[in-house]
């Protein structure tokens, strides 16, 4: 069975959050398996990660307390990169972009960075130089690049972005049966 290790699980059960688990539930994990790369102690959809044989690994996240999360970074890859067939690093800003050099650093073959909105202006001053100065370093670090639509790959890679090696739109994953129409919850609607 492949492993492919994932980045993007927080607390908040979100859009970037909902997207991956859509993915998760969907695959055939007697193939493919996914790990959680987290840096909150608790996790969105944790126990359903979980029942579907995912496995959470926890570490320091950089804001907290920047020499732990160096130190788990390290430790972690050093001892569970070789295990991993990719990386799927789902961000929102190119503010850190550490998962993906220690990737490389360790030799987790296929590194992909998956860009999951158009802009994020929430950002601060700081985080945002961070986000222009990677978008040209991203390059070096990542072998393929995603975006959730058109519009955002401009804004996450810069001009370039639909020469890039292994580009792809990939659409947010919907369960569609969730949508479905349905004759008893449309009926108790209009009973209440």
């Amino acid at each position: 069975m492949k492993k492919v290790l994932v980045f993007g699980m927080t607390d908040n059960p979100g859009g970037m959050e909902s997207v991956i688990m859509n993915y998760y539930r969907h695959i055939d994990r007697s193939v493919l398996q996914f790990e959680f790369l987290c840096n909150t102690e608790k996790v969105a959809y944790e126990d359903e990660i979980r029942e579907l044989g995912g496995v959470i690994h926890n570490i320091c996240a950089r804001s907290k307390n920047l020499k732990q999360y160096k130190h788990d970074m390290k430790d972690f890859f050093e001892n569970n990169a070789d295990k991993y067939c990719a990386l799927w690093f789902n961000t929102c800003s190119l503010s850190n972009i550490d998962y993906l050099l220690y990737a490389k650093k360790y030799h987790i073959p296929k590194r992909i960075i998956h860009c999951h909105n158009a802009a994020n202006g929430g950002d601060s001053f700081l985080r945002n130089i961070l986000h222009k100065y990677h978008q040209r370093k991203v390059f070096k670090y990542a072998t393929d690049f995603w975006t959730c639509n058109q519009d955002s790959d401009l804004w996450f890679f810069g001009k370039a972005s639909k020469e890039l090696p292994n580009y792809r739109v990939i659409y947010n994953a919907i369960d569609l049966d969730h949508f479905a129409p349905n004759d008893e919850v449309r009926k108790d609607y209009r009973r209440n």
